[in-house]
């Protein structure tokens, strides 16, 4: 499936798995990750683009999004999952 990597099971049937084989997005490089703010009072807010640290918000610049945000006790922050293009090499990035 679309940047769940083995996260989701190729010999079962799921949810989405009929489209995600599809080939416009099989071959899309965005890959599921954790996302927290730099700053631990910062905001991680579901819907927002992601972009390159110094990147203009443009269209072209674009490199994924946040499909969800919620508070962590734990973390003492905000946390979020979002696809972010190459997300699976891009451990520690701001």
């Amino acid at each position: 499936m679309v940047g769940l990597g083995s996260m989701v099971s190729q010999k079962k049937d799921s949810v989405g798995a009929v489209m995600s084989r599809r080939e416009g997005l099989a071959g899309d490089r965005r890959r599921l990750v954790g996302l927290r703010p730099v700053d631990p009072a910062g905001k991680v807010v579901s819907g927002s683009h992601l972009f390159a640290e110094g990147a203009p918000w443009k269209f072209d610049t674009d490199q994924g999004w946040i499909t969800s945000a919620c508070y962590s006790p734990h973390v003492g922050s905000m946390i979020g999952l979002g696809f972010l293009e190459n997300g699976d090499e891009r451990l520690g990035e701001v």
